[in-house]
C-alpha cells in the first residue's frame, strides 16, 4: 500500500505572450495546485522567439518555491548563435535542470543541423530534452 504519493505536474507554463493566457505570477499558479492537489511543477516558458526573458521568469519561479517547482530552459533555433549562451546561462547560472524544446513552433524539423547545438550540449551535460509535439 502506497502511504504517500506525490503529485508532480511535468508541463507548467510561465510567462505571457498575447497569444496565450500564461502566467508570471507563481502564487497564483500555487494556489492552483494546492486546489487540485499537485505538490511540484515541472515550469517552462511559454513558446517565444527569444528565450531569455522566459529563463529569467521560471528561474523567478524555481528561486521563489524551490519545493514547489522545477525549472526547464528553452531555446530556439530563431536564436541562432545565441541558442548554447543561453543554454549555458538557463543552466549554471539560473539552476534550471532540462530543456525544453517547441519545434512545430519553428521551421525546423528535428534531425535538421541547426538543432544540433542544443543536443549536443544537453548530452554533454546529461539533461533531458522535452519535446513539444
Amino acid at each position: 500500500m502506497i502511504e504517500e504519493q506525490r503529485v508532480i505536474d511535468f508541463h507548467g507554463h510561465t510567462g505571457r505572450l498575447d497569444l496565450y493566457n500564461g502566467v508570471d505570477d507563481p502564487d497564483l499558479i500555487l494556489r492552483a495546485m494546492d486546489k487540485v492537489g499537485i505538490d511540484v511543477s515541472c515550469v517552462f516558458n511559454i513558446f517565444h522567439p527569444d528565450g531569455t526573458t522566459g529563463n529569467d521568469i521560471t528561474a523567478r519561479f524555481v528561486a521563489e518555491h524551490p519545493d514547489r517547482f522545477v525549472g526547464f530552459a528553452y531555446v530556439s533555433p530563431m536564436m541562432a548563435e545565441g541558442m548554447v549562451d543561453e543554454l549555458t546561462r538557463a543552466i549554471d547560472e539560473l539552476g534550471l535542470i532540462a530543456i525544453k524544446l517547441y519545434p512545430p513552433y519553428t521551421q525546423w524539423d528535428l534531425n535538421e543541423p541547426i538543432w544540433h547545438p542544443i543536443y549536443e550540449f544537453a548530452n554533454e551535460r546529461g539533461l533531458a530534452i522535452i519535446f513539444h509535439t
